[in-house]
């Protein structure tokens, strides 16, 4: 930036600090007042730090009487830096004490606060039109002792100062104490000239090309470095002699549509100008490429989590664009644009719409059609619910990588679009988000959610199943309209967990005592105890702790109420397992801990040592562990690179390490080399393996085929010969085909859910588990045929019977339930009921995750805890209840 003579006091001096994303910034440097030192910063890549840094360097030592910030922000505060998403806004200046650091540090060490005039100002500042604007200086002022304005353009007019030059008869605006005002008005207004074409003209000499980044109906867009700050930018150009008067009014809408929005996730256009016949837009450079590349380079599905990070952006950007009465109208993957800082940004504006009150809505059929409203295609009226159908196009698509609509031809598209006939989605998705994608997918435009609701009522449902880490993301957002609606959902929502108790033919729902606004993350059960997570990353135990299964440094028969773990505050445990007689326990950093009973070695500790406090288990600790999974008597981890341990007792293959033995310590497991695991799931004496394309292995006792080893024979005479006894490896279920989603194991059978929706079981029936209708025996894997029209979300296995989840929040129950006396606690009137079935099953595959205070999430894991024991019902060894051999509902 340059600077400008004119007469000043020898010793006054002055600070600028510009962020290079603020316009007319070459303008604005032609024209400083010569006091004036300027410091420009590049928002993308400095820090606060940095910033203080070339301060001062550039100062040298001297101390200036007053500073102004020239950055940019919205109404809701001031971007400071990109990086770690700086603002200044009221909750920062108060409770961020990197920022607050930050300003009292440059107020300490480069204002010289003894002079009568010392001051800092926010100039162009669209917070100071706000009440928060007035607010923030105050506090400001109370934190660095000077006087601090906020003003709503960049020339100060709103704030007056008494004169410090001597050539100035009157008070003077803010802006004269930095700018030689009336040349800048008069520069600023030449620049807004434009030629016949729509542009000023601009000399390109400074603008080095590097490469052609796209090309569309209208021009190409060309990446060039700037080399007055070395910032890279891109240049759409656009030949307007090759237009019709109709385009040129489009690529001219462009500009006039950029200018209006300033918005950390929508490309922020910078200039425009003519050269040669040729429209020049000058636009920020996002350099990650597209959403629509980023999604055809996947080979795996996103998590849940992955796709909310990037529509909650995606949403901020359409609610601020709807605010400014302005539909996108092309709103698809490939105008979705990222950078390598994980920003998304809503780009090409070049058909988009200003609506006014009287117009009410638009009527051109404009967009790509695969992501046009049902409306559009009807070439009815239209407005911003059009942008949202594009949007559940852009989620759905996210979710199932293809098109949310596609056809032979257009007019099958256009049918199909019209219908709104779209596939389910599949795959590991919660509910909620399941219905979201169907709510912004309505036909009819009226039953569309705003972007306003959904960005501020929808999405802080969706995310209040994270844990605090993935929350802490999503809170430190500039907006503090979400970050209060997220605020409240958090102090809204809490689990009950319950207990379901039989009594000869009747329910029990049991609350189960947990802290108040508890949110359970996951609950494992096993025969003697069990052990629940928290969304505030806090492990509660209960039930037998003669082994120290339950953590709390004592043995103890009987712990009736959930308990805090002491030992693992503060350790961030994100996952946990449990089993016969002790728990393990990973935090958010993979390390992993256990305690209880090490007879079998499954703390694997090194020895068949027992302890009573959670343990580091030291050979882990150069494994990221990012699943967990016990059976009776062993675990299997697989770590973050999808590398596989296991430890414990080896009887029946269940370890995969090619032997029945013991094993104290975690010993790493062969995978074949082209298999990348990503979950795992323990019954009895089995494991299954998940891998990310949603194939499984399986290692252990596959009696019954209830691991799903057979292969799939159609002759009977040759099913006994391809019959797989056990695999002492990792071993591919030939008996299942489909692409899995979830697996749900016990001692005797297994639950598959695979991707099309449909429920398969497999393993023993002699109770009915099945679902089958009857309780032959069968070795070969077949659909639940009673739940093929639910949608089902969850499943479960206790040994004689499973129980599964819907949509519709319902649960559906089939198979045998026993009641024995055999397994009740030793401390009766704890609970009345028992941990486990009599014949010794443990549940201790994690609940479904993300529990929020839905019944549905917390039933399912203890939904098999056993029943209620009552006087007379134990008068025989096993009292059979309750048979049912297909789906029955038992909760809604």
């Amino acid at each position: 930036m340059k600077t400008q003579s004119e007469a000043a006091p020898a010793d006054l001096h002055r600070l600028l600090i510009a962020s290079n994303r603020v316009r007319n910034l070459n303008l604005i440097g032609e024209c400083l007042r010569l006091e004036v030192t300027a410091v420009l910063y590049r928002y993308d890549s400095d820090t606060l730090q940095s910033i203080l840094d070339q301060v001062g360097k550039r100062l040298n030592g001297v101390k200036v009487e007053s500073v102004a910030f020239l950055m940019h922000g919205t109404e809701n505060g001031v971007y400071l830096t990109g990086p770690k998403s700086k603002v200044l806004n009221m909750d920062t200046v108060m409770e961020d004490e990197e920022t607050r650091e930050f300003f009292k540090s440059l107020v300490t060490r480069h204002v010289a606060r003894n002079r009568l005039g010392s001051r800092l100002d926010f100039l162009a500042c669209p917070i100071a039109l706000e009440r928060d604007g007035g607010l923030l200086a105050r506090e400001m002022e109370i934190l660095l002792d000077v006087t601090v304005g906020m003003s709503k353009d960049l020339f100060g007019a709103d704030i007056q100062v008494s004169k410090p030059y001597p050539d100035k008869d009157s008070p003077m605006t803010v802006g004269e104490l930095y700018f030689h005002v009336k040349k800048l008005k008069d520069q600023l207004k030449q620049a807004a000239r434009v030629t016949t074409m729509g542009a000023k003209v601009k000399d390109l000499s400074r603008y080095e090309r590097i490469r052609q980044v796209g090309k569309g109906a209208f021009g190409t867009a060309v990446l060039y470095r700037r080399m007055d700050d070395d910032t890279q930018v891109v240049i759409k150009e656009i030949n307007m002699h090759d237009l019709s008067a109709s385009e040129r009014h489009l690529a001219l809408n462009e500009i006039q549509v950029l200018a209006l929005l300033d918005h950390p996730n929508i490309i922020r256009y910078l200039d425009s100008f003519e050269r040669d016949g040729v429209l020049m837009i000058e636009m920020e450079y996002a350099d990650n490429g597209t959403l629509a590349s980023w999604l055809a380079q996947l080979t795996r599905r996103l998590e849940e989590r992955e796709i909310l990070v990037v529509f909650h952006q995606i949403v901020s950007a359409i609610r601020h664009i709807h605010q400014h009465n302005i539909l996108h109208r092309d709103l698809k993957t490939a105008n979705i644009f990222l950078t390598k800082n994980g920003i998304v940004k809503v780009g090409d504006f070049g058909i988009s719409k200003m609506l006014t009150t009287r117009q009410g809505g638009a009527n051109t059929v404009l967009g790509t059609p695969y992501y046009i409203s049902p409306e559009m295609c009807e070439e009815k009226q239209y407005d911003e619910k059009s942008d949202i159908w594009a949007l559940g196009c852009i989620l759905y698509e996210m979710a199932c990588l293809h098109k949310t609509f596609e056809g032979s031809n257009l007019p099958a598209l256009v049918n199909k679009i019209m219908k709104g006939q779209f596939a389910p989605i599949r795959g590991n998705y919660s509910p909620l988000f399941k219905q979201l994608v169907r709510d912004l997918l309505q036909r009819e435009p009226e039953f569309r959610p705003t972007a306003a609701e959904i960005l501020y009522t929808r999405m802080p449902e969706l995310l209040i199943s994270f844990d605090q880490n993935e929350l802490d993301r999503f809170d430190s957002t500039s907006d503090p309209e979400f970050r209060n609606a997220l605020a409240a959902v958090q102090l809204n929502v809490r689990s009950v967990l319950y207990y379901i108790k039989a009594y000869q033919n009747q329910l029990h729902l049991e609350p189960i005592r947990l802290p108040p606004r508890s949110r359970i993350n996951q609950v494992c059960v096993a025969t003697t105890h069990i052990v629940a997570l928290t969304a505030e990353l806090l492990v509660f135990t209960w039930g037998e702790g003669k082994r120290g299964q339950l953590g709390h440094e004592m043995l103890e028969n009987w712990r009736a109420e959930p308990t805090c773990v002491e030992s693992l505050k503060g350790k961030a445990i994100t996952k946990i397992g449990a089993g016969d007689g002790f728990s393990i326990f990973a935090s958010d950093n993979g390390i992993a801990m256990s305690c209880g009973d090490g007879t079998s070695g499954c703390l694997g500790h090194g020895d068949w040592n027992s302890s009573s406090k959670p343990k580091l288990i030291e050979q882990l600790l150069s494994v990221d562990v990012n699943a967990v999974a016990c059976g009776n008597k062993h675990v299997v981890i697989v770590g973050s690179e999808g590398d596989v341990y296991s430890w414990g007792k080896g009887e029946g293959g269940r370890l995969g390490l090619g032997h029945e033995d013991d094993c104290q310590s975690p010993t790493p497991v062969t995978v074949p080399p082209d298999v990348q695991i990503q979950s795992v799931r323990c019954g009895g004496d089995g494991t299954i393996f998940l891998t990310e394309r949603g194939i499984m292995f399986a290692c252990g006792n596959n009696a019954r085929n209830k691991l799903g080893l057979n292969p799939p024979t159609p002759l009977i005479s040759l099913r006994k010969q391809n019959e797989k006894e056990k695999a002492l490896v990792p071993t591919p279920c030939a008996s299942v085909q489909a692409r899995v989603v979830d697996v749900a194991m016990s001692s005797y059978h297994t639950a598959v859910l695979t991707e099309t929706g449909t429920l398969v079981t497999f393993g023993r029936n002699s109770d009915g588990q099945l679902g089958r209708g009857h309780s032959r025996p069968t070795t070969s894997p077949g659909s639940v045929k009673g739940m093929s029209d639910k949608v089902v979300t969850m499943i479960a296995c206790g040994a004689t019977f499973t129980v599964v989840g819907t949509l519709e929040n319902t649960l559906y129950m089939w198979g045998t339930r026993y009641v024995s006396p055999n397994s009740r606690p030793s401390t009766q009137d704890a609970f009345e009921s028992t941990f486990g079935m009599n014949r010794g099953e443990s549940s201790s595959r994690p609940s479904s995750e993300s529990s929020t205070s839905s019944l549905l999430k917390n039933v399912p894991e203890v939904a098999y805890s056993g029943g209620s024991q009552r006087g007379s019902l134990f008068n025989e060894d096993i009292i059979l209840r309750d048979v049912v051999l297909d789906p029955q509902e038992i909760l809604a």
